[in-house]
C-alpha cells in the first residue's frame, strides 16, 4: 500500500538514446560558445567615465606647429615645392635674360648704293664738306690686367748694421764682406759704398760686382731689359708673358720687377692716379741708373720707376711680416743696374767715381790714405750716415 507503485513494462515501449549532459554545465559553470565564424578584433572605446578627467590647471595639448606641422600637410608640402620650382626658372630666365642683354650686338655699317650722277647735274660744281677739326684721341692708359701692386710701407726700418759700412748683417754675408769691418778690401771706400756703385766690396783691386760672381745679369726674353740681382738668389716669372719677375731670397723677402703698358702721352703721374691712388709723385725724387737711365724713386729708396714710350718699369721691395727690411742696399743695387735695351752696357771708370766728391745718391766719399784697416774704420765714421 506505501510503497512504489511498480508499473510493468510495456512491450512496445519505444527505446530513446540518452546524452550525457557536457562537462561545462557541471558547478553552475557557463560555457563557452565557440562559432566556426573568423575571429575579429573589435576596439571598444572606454565610456566617459573611464576617461580621467584633466585639470583646470594643466595646459591643453598643443597641436604640431612650425615645419613640422608644414611637412605634416602633404597638400602644402606639394605646393612649396611647386613655389620653388617656380622662383628657380623664374630666377634663372631673369639671369640668362640679362646676360643676353650685356652682350651689344656687333655694329654692322651699310654702304648706300652708288648712283650715277645724272647728265643734268653733270656740269654742278660738287658741294665740298666744311673741315672740322678731328677730336684728338685720349691717351692711351695702362692696362690694368694684371693683380694691383702691394708697396711696401715706408715706416719700415732697416735690420742691424754693426761696422755701419750700409750693409746690414745678411747683406754682408750675401756679398762676402766682414760684419767688423766697413771697409774690407781696404780701398778707401766703405762696402756699402762700392756695392752701390756696382764694384766688389771684397776685391783687393778694382773689379765690377759682375765679375766677382756675387750677382748675375738677367735679361727679360721679351721686354729686353738688364738688371743685375744676387747670385744666390732665385728668379720666377709669375705669368708666361714676363711681365712679373721676382727675385726672391732665401729669408722669403723679394724685389719684384714688373712691366706695364702705357701711351706715349699716358705719364706716370697718370698711371699713379688710376692705378696706386696711395702713392703720390710729389713724393718721388730723380734718379738715374749707373747706365744712364734716367728714373724716380720714392724716398726710402724702395720703389724705383723707369718709363719709355710703351711701357712703365717698376722695382719694388717686398717684406715679410717682419718690420724691418734685411735688403736695402741690394735694392738699390738692383735699380741702378736697370738699364733698357737702347742704353750703354759700359759701367763707369773706377776713377770716375773716385774723382767726384760724391755719388749720385749723395753719399759721402771716404778720404783715407791709409792701406791699413784699422785706420780705414776710423775714417768711415763720417760717412755712414750718408745715404748710399
Amino acid at each position: 500500500m506505501w510503497g512504489k507503485k511498480k508499473i510493468a513494462p510495456t512491450a512496445h515501449q519505444p527505446t530513446m538514446a540518452i546524452q550525457t549532459m557536457p562537462r561545462e554545465f557541471y558547478a553552475g559553470a557557463n560555457p563557452v560558445v565557440k562559432f566556426k565564424t573568423v575571429e575579429q578584433e573589435v576596439l571598444i572605446h572606454p565610456p566617459p567615465s573611464a576617461v580621467p578627467a584633466r585639470s583646470p590647471s594643466a595646459s591643453p595639448p598643443q597641436a604640431p606647429s612650425g615645419i613640422k606641422a608644414w611637412l605634416g600637410n602633404r597638400r602644402r608640402l606639394w605646393w612649396g615645392i611647386a613655389g620653388l620650382l617656380i622662383i628657380f626658372v623664374v630666377g634663372a630666365s631673369w639671369y640668362y635674360w640679362r646676360q643676353a642683354t650685356r652682350l651689344q650686338p656687333p655694329v654692322t655699317v651699310q654702304l648706300a648704293e652708288q648712283t650715277p650722277p645724272s647728265p643734268a647735274s653733270e656740269n654742278t660744281v660738287p658741294v665740298i664738306p666744311s673741315t672740322t677739326p678731328e677730336e684728338t684721341p685720349p691717351p692711351l692708359a695702362a692696362t690694368s690686367t694684371q693683380e694691383k701692386i702691394e708697396f711696401p710701407s715706408v715706416l719700415l726700418g732697416d735690420s742691424e748694421d754693426s761696422d755701419h759700412d750700409g750693409l746690414t748683417e745678411a747683406e754682408e754675408e750675401l756679398f762676402g764682406t766682414d760684419q767688423s769691418v766697413p771697409d774690407t778690401d781696404a780701398d778707401r771706400y766703405p762696402d756699402g759704398h762700392e756695392v752701390y756703385n756696382l764694384y766688389n766690396p771684397g776685391g783687393k783691386e778694382p773689379e765690377k760686382l759682375i765679375e766677382s760672381g756675387r750677382v748675375k745679369d738677367w735679361e727679360n726674353p721679351l721686354y729686353g731689359y738688364h738688371i743685375y740681382y744676387p747670385a744666390s738668389w732665385a728668379v720666377g716669372n709669375v705669368d708666361p708673358d714676363y711681365r712679373t719677375v721676382l727675385f726672391s731670397a732665401i729669408t722669403g723677402e723679394y724685389v719684384e720687377v714688373r712691366v706695364v703698358d702705357k701711351g706715349p702721352s699716358f705719364t706716370l703721374a697718370d698711371w699713379l692716379a688710376v692705378e696706386a691712388p696711395t702713392e703720390r709723385q710729389s713724393d718721388l725724387v730723380n734718379f738715374q741708373s749707373v747706365f744712364k737711365v734716367p728714373g724716380m724713386r720714392r724716398a726710402d729708396y724702395l720703389v724705383y720707376y723707369f718709363e719709355d714710350e710703351k711701357h712703365l718699369y717698376i722695382i719694388l721691395y717686398n717684406t715679410t711680416t717682419s718690420p724691418v727690411v734685411n735688403y736695402r742696399l741690394t735694392v738699390k743695387m738692383m735699380a741702378r743696374s736697370f738699364r733698357l735695351p737702347e742704353s750703354t752696357n759700359l759701367i763707369p771708370r773706377r776713377v770716375d767715381i773716385e774723382s767726384a766728391p760724391t755719388t749720385t745718391e749723395g753719399a759721402q766719399v771716404v778720404t783715407a790714405t791709409s792701406s791699413n784697416k784699422e785706420s780705414a774704420t776710423s775714417s768711415v765714421v763720417s760717412s755712414s750716415t750718408a745715404p748710399l
